[in-house]
């Protein structure tokens, strides 16, 4: 997980995850400090694969360096079985 700050001030998600499933991966509903981010779509075949997640932050989390954030993501699949991943970052890139 990566958490940029540009000169517009606007913070950006930005994550790639590990997928393996024997079943297609349909959705990822993404928190960040349990404040929803949003549900990403995917259409991806069977097997081991990268999905990135790349996003504005919303609503406002507030992003700056030495802050720890939580970020959990809830995979549903086409199967109907569902997967919660979570992972912390204390990083912050500041991006010009």
């Amino acid at each position: 997980m990566l958490l940029t700050k540009g000169t517009s001030q606007e913070a950006y998600l930005s994550a790639w995850l590990l997928v393996h499933s024997a079943s297609p991966l349909k959705t990822l509903h993404v928190f960040l400090n349990d404040s929803d981010q949003g549900t990403f779509s995917y259409s991806n075949a069977l097997g081991s694969y990268f999905v990135r997640i790349q996003s504005p932050i919303r609503p406002v989390v507030p992003i700056g360096d030495g802050n720890t954030y939580l970020m959990t993501a809830v995979a549903t699949f086409a199967d109907g079985s569902m997967y919660t991943a979570s992972t912390y970052s204390w990083d912050v890139y500041a991006v010009e």
